[in-house]
């Protein structure tokens, strides 16, 4: 987002986690030395195949924009969206925390209608809120602006920025996401489950509460 390609790089070839095995982490700490790619390219392993698209071009051209461009465009639009969500959870948890309702449209929303058609809140439809979904065309005019702008100005990022002139095949326009998630049709029989969700939302997350303990943060969620 901020066109430091060069961090980018570092990040995707030697980022190490606790969630990695013992094997990607030793050969990760190696790649943060850039002088070293040529060296341990062969021993990288398999599964870690964009690290070795990248560091394979990176040893070809030593060109950090040409090693990115070399990750499949799919990945590399993930990459943005991945960061747009985080955007809008942290928006949608800000608001909620400063006492917006998030279950009820009201006068001046945008809002999907029952077809996911986006458009002004109508008193007397059904409709449900939606909130921005951070791009180079965000819209500002909704009581959620507080929120999103607040969230920029920490991040160190502007609307603006999601329209990359060095990869536009990956800009971003942004657009809306529903605030809450509406399910409908829910039945339970032994181990199955059937239910109707609102256009635009993950199964994943209903799932995750059903199945959630009475004790989330001790039982590690």
């Amino acid at each position: 987002m901020q066109r430091d390609f060069k961090k980018a790089v570092e990040l995707i070839v030697s980022f190490t986690s606790s969630y990695d095995s013992k094997e990607n982490t030793e050969i990760r700490e190696k790649l943060f030395d850039k002088s070293n790619y040529k060296k341990y390219f062969d021993q990288i392993p398999p599964q870690m195949d964009i690290e070795r698209i990248v560091i394979k071009a990176m040893i070809e051209h030593n060109d950090e924009q040409k090693a990115i461009r070399t990750i499949p465009l799919p990945l590399r639009r993930f990459y943005i969206q991945a960061y747009q969500s985080f955007l809008f959870n942290h928006a949608l948890s800000s608001a909620f925390s400063d006492g917006e309702n998030l279950f009820e449209a009201q006068e001046g929303d945008v809002c999907f209608d029952l077809h996911g058609i986006l458009g002004k809140y109508v008193k007397g439809l059904e409709q449900h809120l939606a909130l921005p979904f951070v791009g180079y065309s965000y819209y500002k005019k909704t009581r959620f602006d507080f929120q999103i702008s607040k969230i920029l100005q920490t991040e160190e990022i502007s609307p603006k920025e999601f329209f990359i002139k060095e990869m536009q095949e990956i800009s971003s326009e942004g657009g809306f996401r529903q605030a809450a998630i509406h399910c409908t049709d829910y039945a339970s029989k032994n181990t199955t489950i059937m239910f109707t969700l609102s256009r635009g939302s993950f199964a994943t997350i209903l799932l995750r509460e059903i199945m959630k303990p009475q004790d989330p943060i001790l039982s590690g969620f």
